[in-house]
């Protein structure tokens, strides 16, 4: 069978990409050898990347020797702007190629509607974009509620008074860039996973706890969007049939019993009284001996143990990730949680799997969102940009000669991370 040599090449220049993207800066020797390329093959890939302002060269630390030539991805070569559309507040961030944050921008959102929320989004990714010294090679936008992934659709997100509204092509429109849309918990799931607590697994269920439980699903290292793109819906397992009516029509649901409304509703009941606290503020009346507010935390970490444990013992992930106000709840609520999830999972998983708090926080949406684009990017179907690149060399003049560092493992510090 014969092997198209542009496809070949193209093939090549991915891998190469990839390498450096997880792996950089490396030595030619170390590329030629990652990648199973011949020496003369690998060289002149990346030469071809260089020349087109990719890849640069730069000094390595000396082991006795001449100092050798290391290569990396060139930041300024092109860059991703994630953007997190939360309820409050547009939080858009800009990453060089080398995923290095580079600028952020938060616009609050000042009314209700359609118009107003997209206002912010173009406010807040003009503040970003517009100073960057390179092209943007797309936007990743991470939208709450119900969202049509491959069409870059928000089919309902209520709070923002959106429904089915065309978002990737009305970004598109304006900014003339690529667009994914992604639901936002899908999004912080794949930044977790890459960035934060499960960083290692390639099997992470990610669960955020607030007003509303919902989950994404990280399998064997890719977003699950499940048939119709409706997955995660962990709030609406239903734990005790005959229990509290929950706001989707049904009973017993998680949601009435360990999201922050049903902690705060718990601790009324408890206290017999209207008194509703914000929820930080009942998780240090519990640490102050409040003994309702005690109750109240430990049995939300309880129901959510269980839940939990029944979600592992159907997919097996190797970690569970645990993030939003209800992680914040100390020890009260997260003994009571990892004793039942021990208890329900089965015991040839129960001690293995890593249960942890998120790491990135208010950033992951964000962070997921960018990283969906480098995803794109950095896959065999960058050859229109990479093709573009080669035509603005020209006009560009040649990227700058070898930079000169001695220090790190390889020669240099690895590139940051985003999620770092």
């Amino acid at each position: 069978m014969r092997i198209d040599p542009r496809r070949s090449r193209q093939l090549n220049r991915t891998i190469i990409l990839q390498l450096l993207r997880e792996h950089g800066p490396l030595s030619g020797y170390d590329v030629a050898k990652r990648t199973g390329l011949s020496r003369t093959a690998a060289y002149n890939v990346m030469d071809e990347l260089v020349a087109a302002g990719l890849v640069q060269e730069r000094l390595g630390r000396s082991r006795g020797g001449r100092r050798p030539v290391l290569y990396q991805l060139r930041a300024e070569a092109g860059f991703v702007i994630g953007v997190d559309l939360g309820g409050t507040r547009i939080r858009a961030e800009a990453f060089s190629l080398r995923e290095e944050s580079v600028a952020v921008s938060e616009v609050p959102v000042t009314g209700g509607g359609e118009g107003s929320v997209l206002g912010s989004v173009v406010e807040a990714v003009t503040n970003v974009g517009g100073p960057l010294p390179g092209p943007v090679l797309g936007l990743g936008v991470a939208a709450p509620g119900l969202v049509d992934a491959v069409e870059g659709r928000v089919l309902q997100a209520a709070h923002l008074g959106w429904y089915d509204l065309p978002l990737a092509q009305m970004l598109n429109a304006r900014f003339g860039w690529p667009v994914i849309v992604e639901n936002d918990t899908n999004a912080a799931a794949l930044a977790e996973t890459r960035f934060g607590a499960g960083r290692g697994h390639r099997h992470v269920v990610y669960v955020r706890a607030g007003t509303g439980i919902g989950a994404g699903l990280v399998l064997d290292g890719q977003l699950y969007r499940g048939e119709w793109g409706v997955v995660g819906e962990l709030g609406h397992m239903v734990m005790e049939p005959e229990g509290a009516l929950c706001a989707c029509g049904r009973r017993g649901c998680l949601e009435t019993l360990a999201s922050v409304p049903a902690v705060l509703h718990r601790y009324q009941t408890l206290r017999g009284d209207e008194e509703k606290p914000p929820f930080k503020d009942l998780v240090a009346r519990a640490y102050n001996g409040d003994a309702h507010a005690r109750v109240a935390l430990r049995e939300a970490g309880r129901w959510l143990g269980r839940a939990l444990g029944n979600v592992a013992n159907l997919l097996g992930p190797s970690a569970v990730v645990l993030a939003g106000p209800l992680a914040g709840g100390g020890p009260l609520f997260w003994e009571p949680l990892l004793a039942e999830f021990r208890h329900r999972v089965l015991s040839r998983a129960a001690g293995q799997i890593w249960v942890a708090r998120g790491e990135l926080k208010e950033r992951a949406a964000v962070v997921g969102a960018g990283q969906l684009v480098f995803e794109r990017v950095f896959s065999d179907e960058h050859e229109e940009w990479f093709a573009s690149l080669r035509e603005e060399d020209g006009a560009r003049g040649e990227p700058s000669s070898l930079e000169d560092d001695d220090g790190g493992e390889n020669g240099g510090d690895a590139q940051a991370s985003v999620g770092r």
